[in-house]
């Protein structure tokens, strides 16, 4: 629910706006004094009573009214907000309405029933609609206004104040994502400090991620995506709501995980008022997209409500013979019979026809006598392509049982097929352009069920507050991979042309089978959230068991059967003050299982991570800002390096290490101002490694060692907006290794890239058209060619950067 206030005559539109929105619900009066003030709150789970003194003192606001406070305890209320939203949790699932009679004064009510009883009025959710305030969203998956999100989920799994969490998160809003155009999750983190996410450059077929020097998975609503050996499931960033990055391990809650972090893409739900959105794009490379998103109630009282999103693109890409097609669905239901039970269903469908390529350093990275090599150059044939068909499906319960008792349970199960027709190339020739090609068709499918299931219990123990979360998860997936080579007469290796390839398509051969494997993994996790007056102390634990088993072709013994057991945890520790600053700790580890075995034959361990880290936050109270900085200092072991005696194995003797700073900034201000600034630099070294392994110091591959980002968008006006929005972008990538080698003449130069955007409200501008809509969007505005990866094993390969490409798109909303 919206409560809306009177407003100066500046913001008279936005008033009208928000009333518009809040038709469909009850709308109770208060002044805008009670609602825009904003105060510190730092209320602990206890008896409703006692809570509601405790914000009658902290307010300075007094309660009156007659009605009988019922004998429930309430959650906790902590952090910087309004008074009438303070006073909203307090009340959720009570049965209790209210109404501010003046600035000072606030009258309890019961809430209106219906003739069985139950309560109608739906959990008070108050928004400041003033300009540039601090908002704070109605949950950890809620919409964000703007840029600046301020609670989160994905750190505790619990609903969190942001500023509460010992640990970086970064977030990447909805809004930021239409803003910069991001059309896949690793162009959604291009302005987000400590993740590479283009290490492949234009290719968007998987959203490949560097978190602080490793490689990350990523999670949909916390739920692990599953992959295969060559592919994995991927989403559409139109179906997000915001993406979330977790920075360090987190074992602790998810199980198995790289010590760099991991990303959470949070999906869009059902909202409790009806809303819709169309949107016809157009752009570079004839690309065509088409997007619909539309939430609407069912009932009058909001107890069912569904959501249906949509997006169908047909586009080539810069690279000859590659496109980017893709028909994605997903619709949602919502059951919310009160304020205490939210059940959402999940069902989505995408399909992908899109490809991948590679092009040798020689021409791109390193000169070539021929020139450079053109960036649209594909070495593959006509009939190539990355074939992406996926399923998911899920729910999401989330119940208050009252008395401080809250359970959570969810469930994911995906099933995806793809296939991936590519050129293998190596072998490059003295004359520097002619190459041994090899084609082939790999199907793979893999299919993973996961549960989680937790119980909430909040109570205090004299001054100390607690939120103790227990719970148990599980996870089982499996997947299998063939192999099928292409023939060209009598042979599947023929040379090619890097200038001038030969695209026509061979003949399929014989079909065999690569590899299959099933996992399992199930854990048990202990979390304590802690209130201590200002301070803020998370504690958590977790024992997980995992196992794999399968047989691949790559392993000297095909066959293999791996069982791991391991214990991880986390303590962190923040402290609130008044003026916004929170400063804080953490010490988290992390623990990956790694197939295969030694040359005696026994198991490989899991690779441990462990992370220090610590940093500060800046939320100040009147301003929708967010500034974090953070160092870190990560290490992982068990980190596999050639046998010395039998380059056919590996040994467990390997060790890397990764320290760096990260400071971001999130503005969304009065002034029309909604910016996003961010810089890290992180040093990625070997520090353990066999005789024949990668040399102790190197640093890692695909591991910028400073990045640097900014970008603003600007809406003329400011409270009064004329309906022009302009904004720019500049992202800075220093110099990397192009391998594990550290080959000097692999080195990759820095790069610069600057893009911009150019937007229009139609009603703002003319006069009518209320919702529409028109934005223009350039990537890589100067047409920079720069490489954004290489890798070497018999030969060196690069990945070219996207060059420029705009997009030009009409949108409707309601």
């Amino acid at each position: 629910m919206i409560i809306s206030t009177p407003m100066r005559a500046g913001r008279f539109r936005l008033a009208l706006a928000l009333m518009g929105c809040a038709s469909t619900a009850m709308v109770l009066p208060m002044t805008a004094a009670a609602q825009a003030a904003s105060a510190r709150f730092d209320i602990q789970s206890q008896p409703l009573a006692t809570a509601l003194a405790a914000f009658s003192q902290q307010s300075g606001i007094d309660i009156v009214g007659g009605v009988a406070i019922p004998d429930i305890r309430t959650t906790a209320v902590t952090g910087t907000m309004a008074p009438a939203e303070a006073l909203s949790r307090l009340l959720a699932g009570s049965g209790i309405s209210y109404r501010f009679t003046n600035a000072g004064d606030v009258v309890l009510e019961r809430a209106p029933q219906a003739a069985d009883g139950t309560v109608l009025l739906g959990p008070v959710r108050v928004t400041d609609s003033t300009p540039g305030a601090a908002r704070e969203e109605a949950s950890a998956w809620a919409p964000v206004e703007g840029y600046v999100a301020r609670r989160t989920a994905s750190a505790t799994k619990t609903d969190t104040p942001l500023i509460e969490v010992p640990q970086i998160v970064n977030i990447v809003t909805a809004d930021q994502l239409t803003a910069t155009g991001a059309q896949s999750v690793g162009q959604a983190l291009r302005y987000t400090p400590g993740v590479y996410a283009e290490r492949t450059g234009s290719i968007i077929a998987d959203d490949n991620l560097t978190i602080r020097g490793f490689t990350a998975r990523t999670y949909v609503d916390g739920t692990r995506q599953p992959r295969g050996d060559l592919t994995t499931a991927q989403i559409d960033p139109f179906g997000l709501e915001r993406v979330e990055i977790l920075k360090g391990p987190s074992s602790v809650l998810y199980g198995r995980s790289a010590p760099g972090g991991i990303a959470n893409l949070v999906r869009k739900r059902p909202t409790a008022e009806a809303q819709g959105e169309v949107e016809l794009l157009a752009g570079s490379y004839s690309r065509f997209q088409g997007k619909i998103d539309i939430s609407t109630p069912f009932d009058s009282e909001g107890v069912f409500s569904g959501r249906i999103v949509g997006l169908a693109r047909d586009s080539r890409t810069q690279m000859d013979h590659i496109d980017d097609n893709r028909v994605f669905v997903a619709g949602s239901l919502a059951w919310r019979p009160s304020a205490d039970t939210d059940l959402n269903l999940f069902a989505s469908y995408q399909d992908d026809k899109t490809g991948a390529g590679s092009f040798f350093a020689e021409g791109t990275l390193l000169p070539n006598p021929n020139g450079p090599v053109p960036s649209d150059v594909y070495l593959g044939s006509s009939t190539d392509g990355y074939l992406r068909e996926q399923w998911l499906l899920g729910y999401r319960l989330d119940h208050d049982f009252g008395n401080g008792i809250r359970i959570r349970s969810s469930a994911d199960y995906t099933d995806t097929a793809a296939s991936i027709q590519y050129p293998l190339v190596y072998g490059l020739g003295d004359d520097f352009r002619t190459a041994t090609r090899y084609l082939g068709i790999t199907p793979e499918d893999f299919q993973s069920l996961t549960l989680d299931n937790s119980v909430e219990f909040a109570f205090d123990t004299g001054a100390i507050g607690h939120r103790i979360l227990v719970g148990y998860d599980f996870m089982t997936a499996k997947a299998n991979r063939d192999d099928i080579p292409i023939y060209y007469g009598d042979e599947t290796y023929v040379d090619v042309d890097i200038y001038n390839p030969d695209n026509s398509p061979g003949e399929l051969g014989d079909r065999y089978t690569q590899l299959y494997f099933t996992q399992r993994q199930h854990g048990l996790y202990l979390q304590d959230q802690i209130a201590v007056d200002r301070l803020r102390i998370t504690l958590g634990i977790r024992h997980d068991w995992a196992a794999t088993q399968g047989w691949t072709s790559y392993f000297p013994t095909p066959e293999y059967r791996q069982r791991d057991s391991k214990l991880t945890g986390r303590a962190g520790a923040v402290y609130l003050f008044d003026n916004g600053f929170a400063p804080f700790v953490n010490f988290s580890t992390s623990f990956e299982p790694e197939p295969g075995a030694t040359r005696a034959g026994l198991p490989f361990e899991p690779l441990t991570g462990r992370q220090f880290e610590a940093g500060l936050r800046f939320q100040p109270p009147s301003e929708n800002l967010s500034i974090t900085a953070s160092v870190f200092d990560i290490e992982q072991r068990n980190v596999l390096a050639p046998d010395p005696t039998d380059w056919q194995f590996s040994v467990q003797i390997g060790r890397v290490r990764s320290r760096g700073v990260e400071i971001e900034a999130k503005a969304s201000l009065a002034a029309g101002l909604d910016a996003t600034a961010a810089f890290s630099h992180t040093d990625a070294r070997v520090r353990e490694s066999s005789e024949t392994g990668t040399p102790v110091g190197n640093r890692l591959h695909f591991v910028p060692p400073t990045q640097a980002s900014l970008w603003a968008d600007y809406r003329f006006g400011g409270e009064d907006p004329v309906g022009v929005s302009l904004g720019g972008g500049v992202r800075y990538v220093s110099r990397q290794e192009g391998d594990a080698a550290n080959n000097p003449d692999l080195r990759i130069p820095s790069s610069t890239i600057f893009d911009a955007r150019i937007g229009f409200d139609l009603s703002q501008l003319f006069g009518w058209g209320e919702g529409l809509t028109a934005q223009i969007n350039a990537n890589n505005l100067f047409d920079r060619r720069y490489v954004t990866g290489c890798n070497s094993s018999f030969y060196a390969f690069c990945y070219l950067g996207q060059r420029r490409t705009l997009m030009g798109s009409i949108a409707y909303k309601w």
